[in-house]
């Protein structure tokens, strides 16, 4: 933009300079339509953490919100409730994080055949950097060490059945755990989306790591949790 881009895409965030001075912006989109198909509530919350830890991953504040609310047909029950409890799930976790929503749009109706698509509450969020030199980009480099930031339990994480375990009390601690140790400059990663293994191959994939690298990743749970887990595990990961 402009020469003025720090980190492009592929990062956690996107981060552009503020021209005159040292500050830089962090901007990040995120949804997932699947977690919203389950609980629209829940999924909407997740799409904000989600959107909070990307831009504390590059070293921002979140600072500000939009959305971009994508639904069928609203004179239907069902996407009715689908619509009000993403608005409820988002200000929710909004409140928690005390990040204002200070804009947004619709887009309704979107149905084909008389079949809607997913419930997509799509969140933009931006975050501020005092010193955009200090912008953290995503992937691992020798020396870089690899920690999990919160809590962990043996369960199936969301991945086709259920919704993640994130409430907005554990999402307000996210972005502050997150911004302590990015501060001291060092590679930053979520969590992705539940999945330890998925976002250590995402930090092997941005880190520009040679393919083939084999590491056996163990956690607290039980030993014949699956990979797909968020919680224990004692198997190999191949990038």
């Amino acid at each position: 933009m402009q020469g003025n881009t720090v980190l492009g895409p592929g990062h956690a965030a996107a981060v552009v300079r503020v021209e005159g001075t040292r500050k830089g912006l962090a901007l990040t989109t995120d949804c997932n339509p699947r977690y919203m198909r389950i609980d629209p509530r829940r999924g909407a919350a997740q799409a904000v953490a989600e959107a909070a830890r990307n831009i504390a991953c590059v070293g921002a504040e979140p600072i500000a919100v939009t959305d971009c609310l994508n639904f069928g047909n609203p004179e239907k029950p069902t996407v009715a409730w689908q619509l009000t409890e993403a608005v409820e799930g988002m200000a929710e976790a909004c409140r928690a994080l005390c990040i204002p929503i200070v804009s947004g749009n619709v887009s309704l109706y979107n149905e084909t055949g008389g079949r809607a698509i997913p419930p997509t509450p799509t969140i933009g969020m931006v975050g501020l950097l005092e010193d955009v030199s200090l912008a953290v980009p995503t992937g691992f480099r020798p020396g870089c060490a690899l920690v999990l930031l919160g809590g962990s339990v043996p369960d199936v994480g969301s991945r086709r059945r259920a919704t993640p375990g994130t409430t907005p009390a554990r999402a307000r601690g996210a972005a502050p755990a997150v911004l302590g140790p990015v501060h001291i400059r060092r590679r930053a990663g979520r969590r992705h989306r539940g999945i330890c293994a998925a976002g250590r191959y995402w930090c092997h994939t941005y880190g520009r790591r040679p393919a083939g690298d084999r590491a056996v990743l163990r956690g607290p749970g039980p030993r014949d949790c699956d990979m797909s887990t968020r919680g224990g595990w004692d198997g190999p990961l191949t990038c």
